[in-house]
């Protein structure tokens, strides 16, 4: 099933019973609404969306205020590159820092080897650098965009999870109109393939860039 905003359209179009070269009951504009609002929602449970920001490094700044860093967009943090040492960050709380290195890890300075999240936008890079030249590529799990252009495909998305994007704009849909029945039997499937696709989603993400999000391993 192809993905790109004008076929998803026409697909909910179908699934509403209306015409789409002549809706009565429901305008492109709600379908549009609808259709956008399946996107955003697969992307937030299913976290099939996934983009990157770069940070450059502040000598002797173990905390980085990630508002000032990421949209608004964002969800978690997926994995943490770092360029100078071609290696994945390793994902840690505070507390296996305190009980697998030392103490003073928040002090200690050399090449980046381990983040942790504290709260949702603090993010803290250990051991803190002392040079102002280098830089983290940080990968993280974000809504998507909102589609305007029917040409437009929904990025990073498998193909055979477009129909929950379908699913869940007639479940909004048909809920909106008071047709209880028919919206829980779209809202079932949506969830089931919603599950499923974030296991298809998080089984492309090793085990080593795996993200903690406020100090709990994200699941």
């Amino acid at each position: 099933m192809a993905t790109s905003f004008g076929e998803l359209k026409t697909d909910t179009f179908r699934l509403v019973e209306v015409s789409e070269t002549s809706p009565v009951h429901w305008t492109e504009a709600d379908i549009e609404g609808a259709v956008n609002d399946g996107v955003q929602e697969l992307s937030d449970g299913g976290e099939f969306y996934e983009t990157f920001a770069t940070i450059k490094l502040k000598a002797s700044t173990p905390y980085y205020d990630l508002r000032s860093i990421l949209p608004q967009s964002y969800l978690r943090i997926s994995a943490i590159w770092n360029s100078t040492t071609s290696t994945w960050l390793t994902a840690k709380t505070a507390r296996e820092l305190d009980e697998r290195t030392t103490r003073t890890w928040e002090t200690a300075t050399g090449d980046s080897q381990y983040y942790i999240v504290r709260g949702l936008w603090w993010l803290g890079i250990f051991p803190t650098t002392t040079s102002t030249n280098k830089v983290l590529r940080v990968y993280y799990k974000a809504l998507h965009p909102t589609l305007v252009h029917d040409s437009e495909e929904v990025k990073q998305l498998p193909d055979e999870y477009a129909d929950a994007i379908t699913s869940y704009a007639a479940y909004t849909l048909w809920a909106d109109d008071g047709e209880l029945k028919k919206a829980l039997t779209y809202w079932n499937y949506y969830n089931e393939q919603e599950q499923k696709l974030k296991l298809h989603a998080n089984s492309r993400t090793s085990h080593a860039r795996v993200g903690r999000f406020g100090g709990y391993r994200s699941k």
